[in-house]
């Protein structure tokens, strides 16, 4: 690739929920057979958001933690690849045309879903020159393993839009901003699944008031008494970590025009790894992977902290109070 921008841009700006339904009629087109008359359509669900691979981890690690110029770099390369890869689906889809009757045949013309596919390489593309241009950059990896970028304060994971085969992009970054002998250890590199960003918090109590455990960023939690207090706080801050993990996916959900619906958000295990856990976004039971050990042992205090998640999601700080039953993290 030659790290130009493709002369051609559309002004639909609809990107990832549209480059996913393109892949899904592709594959259908492909591999299915015809279904008996009456027969119900499988419904797909789709994890929206996937894991690099660890050699790419380590090449993000590199990037977080050097300079100024290495993040650009990182950020400019990762971008240009992914408005590549998202232009060149683009036109695959629009030149796809299936019959009426055969499989993958929609009512609704595919080249809509290309000009979303073009119109979100457009924004890849823009924000590539905004990182030439000076823009701040900071590189982040999450929990999961999913590398973001945050440009000028606005966040975008890095990922292609063949998202079962992160390596086809991530290698061609890696490639690209690799060009030191340094890099052949990323192969082995691997990522701390453990990891949690530190959150500070600070206990408040007194003989007439039941304990509370207040975060920096706005969340209280309310305890019926004041026993293994340690423990507490650990599950507390165990907790805002994967709130914070929460807000950021949902962020990006929403900046690739995702559809998240707020009452059908809930966290249950992986029917795929029961000892994973994911995040449902919306009623079609497409879900976003996360380490959420501790809210899925108490998923009520999701549902409580939601109106939290959506304020930090909105760039709104608020004060948020969780009520835990008695004996809560004894």
């Amino acid at each position: 690739m030659n790290g130009k921008r493709p002369t051609q841009h559309l002004a639909a700006v609809v990107p990832l929920s549209a480059i996913l339904a393109i892949c899904a009629v592709n594959h259908a087109a492909a591999q299915a057979t015809d279904l008996p008359a009456g027969a119900a359509k499988p419904r797909t669900v789709r994890n929206l958001l996937g894991g690099s691979t660890p050699a790419f981890i380590g090449l993000a690690r590199r990037a977080a933690s050097g300079t100024e110029a290495e993040k650009a770099e990182f950020a400019r390369v990762s971008l240009e690849e992914m408005g590549g890869a998202f232009h060149a689906e683009a036109e695959k889809a629009f030149e796809y045309r299936p019959e009426p009757g055969k499989a993958g045949h929609d009512e609704k013309d595919p080249r809509r879903w290309a000009s979303a596919t073009e119109g979100y390489a457009s924004r890849l593309f823009d924000l590539s020159e905004s990182v030439m241009s000076g823009a701040t950059v900071d590189v982040r990896i999450e929990q999961e393993g999913t590398v973001l970028l945050i440009i000028g304060g606005r966040t975008v994971i890095v990922s292609g839009p063949n998202i079962a085969n992160p390596e086809v992009l991530e290698n061609r970054i890696i490639d690209r901003v690799c060009l030191d002998p340094s890099c052949d250890t990323l192969a082995t590199a691997t990522f701390d699944m453990n990891h949690t960003a530190s959150v500070s918090g600070r206990w408040s109590h007194t003989d007439t008031q039941a304990p509370v455990y207040a975060t920096t960023n706005g969340l209280n939690f309310l305890f019926e008494d004041a026993a293994n207090l340690p423990a507490k706080e650990a599950a507390c801050a165990a907790i805002a970590n994967e709130l914070a993990s929460i807000v950021n996916a949902i962020k990006n959900l929403l900046w690739q025009k995702q559809a998240v619906d707020w009452n059908a958000i809930a966290v249950r295990p992986d029917a795929a790894d029961p000892g994973t856990q994911v995040l449902r976004v919306n009623p079609n039971g497409d879900f976003v992977k996360l380490s959420l050990p501790q809210l899925v042992q108490v998923p009520y205090v999701l549902q409580s902290a939601l109106p939290w998640v959506r304020s930090q999601v909105e760039g709104r700080y608020s004060q948020h109070y969780v009520q835990l039953p008695p004996g809560t993290f004894d």
